[in-house]
C-alpha cells in the first residue's frame, strides 16, 4: 500500500511541474488536457504519465480473492437476471432485506421526484413479472465489479433497460444488495 501511495505522490509532482493539467473522468476512461501547448520531450512524458496514471486510478479492484469477486459479480447477475426472468425466490436472494433502492423519476409536472423501493417491493415486482416483459435472448447483462473492501463492494450493472449503482455487504457468509441507485437506460421502457 505504501508504494502505491508514493507512486501516486511522483506522478502529482511530475504533473505540476510540466503544466497545469485537467483531468477529465469519464468511468473507466482517464484523458488529460494541457492548458499550454508542448513541444519535444515534454509531449512523451505528458502520454507517459498519463498512461501511467489511467493504469493506476482503473485498477481498484483488488484480485486478492478470485472467490469474493465472483461472488460479488455472481449476485449482481442474479438480482438482475432474476428481474428479467420472473424469478423472485432468486431476486429475494440477492438482497438485504433492508434494501433501499432508489431512483429519480419524472413527474407529471416535470419535476424529478426521488423513487424508493424496498426489498419486499422489488420481490413483489418480480413475482408480478415486472421485467419479464423486457426479457430477450441473448440479453446483454454486463457486471463491473468497481471496488471491493472487506466486507463491502460497490458495482455496476448495465443493461439495455438499467443503469445501476450497486452496493453490496457481505452479511451471513453471502454477498446481498444493500443499496441501488438506478435510472432506466432507455425512456420508451416507461
Amino acid at each position: 500500500m505504501g508504494q502505491i501511495y508514493l507512486i501516486y505522490v511522483n506522478l502529482y509532482i511530475i504533473m505540476i511541474r510540466m503544466s497545469v493539467w485537467t483531468a477529465e473522468i469519464d468511468y473507466d476512461v482517464v484523458m488529460f488536457q494541457s492548458d499550454y501547448p508542448t513541444e519535444g520531450g515534454r509531449t512523451m512524458a505528458r502520454i507517459v504519465s498519463s498512461m501511467i496514471l489511467t493504469l493506476l486510478l482503473t485498477t481498484t479492484v483488488s484480485a486478492e480473492n478470485p472467490d469474493e469477486l465472483s461472488a460479488i459479480r455472481e449476485t449482481a447477475l442474479n438480482y438482475m437476471d432474476s428481474w428479467y426472468k420472473g424469478d423472485s425466490k432468486r431476486m429475494k436472494q440477492s438482497l438485504h432485506k433492508k434494501l433501499a433502492k432508489r431512483s429519480l423519476q419524472d413527474s407529471v409536472s416535470g419535476k424529478k421526484l426521488l423513487r424508493f423501493t424496498s426489498a419486499s417491493d422489488m420481490v413483489w415486482y418480480t413475482r408480478g413479472g415486472y421485467g419479464e416483459n423486457l426479457w430477450y435472448d441473448n440479453l446483454n447483462i454486463e457486471v463491473i465489479v468497481l471496488d471491493i473492501y472487506r466486507d463491502i463492494a460497490s458495482v455496476k450493472v448495465i443493461t439495455p433497460h438499467y443503469y445501476e449503482y450497486l452496493h453490496l455487504v457481505k452479511h451471513d457468509e453471502k454477498w446481498v444488495i444493500l443499496n441501488a441507485l438506478y435510472e432506466r437506460n432507455s425512456p420508451r421502457d416507461d
